[in-house]
């Protein structure tokens, strides 16, 4: 039986697996802010801006705000406003209270995707530490995308880590 037929799930890593920014993080929101008719500083200042609020946050305010009782939406609309990513389901660590590695994290996952068996899903994600070695170490199939071309694939390929180009690859590798 292939291993493609006994997936149930598969789970993915956002930023830096599924989606990468070209040019710079402040370019997005200066370009949200004048769709709606707002100002904007320049783009470089908004970048730099953006990262320092980002910081301050997540040091005053680890794991999005979960400590303090911060609503997760008041974390990030701290850092920019209207920010909203639709999913099936999803597992946000400051509503949860656990970040990755923790394997915490994926065994919510599975209990969102209905109670699934972790050798039904495979998870798709670019860090070794933070995702493909909690997911492996829980039963969860994974491999690595290394899109930019990183030099950590290369160790991660000695980790005796399944590193691949790109999700089509990803798609293809379950029936090679």
């Amino acid at each position: 039986m292939s291993l493609l037929s006994k997936l149930r799930c598969v789970t993915v890593d956002v930023t830096g697996t599924l989606m990468a920014y070209k040019g710079e993080l402040g370019d997005y929101y200066c370009m949200a802010a004048k769709s709606v008719g707002l100002p904007c500083p320049d783009y470089k200042r908004m970048h730099e801006a953006f990262k320092l609020a980002y910081k301050e946050m997540a040091t005053n305010y680890p794991c999005f705000g979960f400590d303090a009782k911060m609503p997760n939406v008041v974390w990030w609309k701290t850092c920019v406003r209207d920010s909203f990513v639709r999913w099936d389901f999803s597992v946000f660590s400051g509503l949860e209270g656990v970040e990755k590695p923790d394997p915490k994290f994926f065994e919510i996952a599975l209990e969102r995707a209905g109670n699934i068996r972790p050798e039904e899903v495979l998870h798709i994600e670019d860090s070794i530490r933070k995702d493909y070695e909690p997911a492996k170490s829980i039963g969860m199939h994974a491999i690595l995308l290394d899109r930019f071309k990183t030099p950590d694939a290369a160790e991660w390929r000695k980790s005796g880590g399944v590193v691949l180009p790109d999700l089509v690859a990803a798609q293809e590798w379950p029936s090679e």
